[in-house]
């Protein structure tokens, strides 16, 4: 398909044309050296980032599902309990 559009005077025309509208620009050393520590400070802080990993999700994911899991089985037995309890003490007989 380049090849085509290479081939193609009219492309090439508008090409030419372009690049006389459209000077290329070099960047000023300043900007560029701007730039430079730039990316390398940003290359430095993500090294230092740490980034969770899904299976890291994975497990605080488990251990607060494990965690309701546990706190619910408590509160069943803890209703259990009382409402036998309950059932065992005689109600208060009503005095005579």
């Amino acid at each position: 398909m380049l090849d085509k559009a290479r081939e193609d005077p009219i492309l090439d025309l508008l090409a030419e044309e372009m690049a006389d509208v459209f000077p290329s620009v070099q960047p000023l050393p300043v900007h560029k050296e701007r730039l430079r520590e730039s990316l390398l400070a940003t290359m430095q802080n993500r090294q230092t980032l740490r980034v969770a990993t899904p299976s890291e999700h994975r497990r605080w994911a488990f251990i607060a599902g494990a965690t309701v899991a546990s706190l619910l089985s408590l509160l069943g037995i803890a209703i259990y309990l009382l409402y036998s309890e309950a059932r065992r003490s005689p109600a208060a007989a009503p005095s005579e």
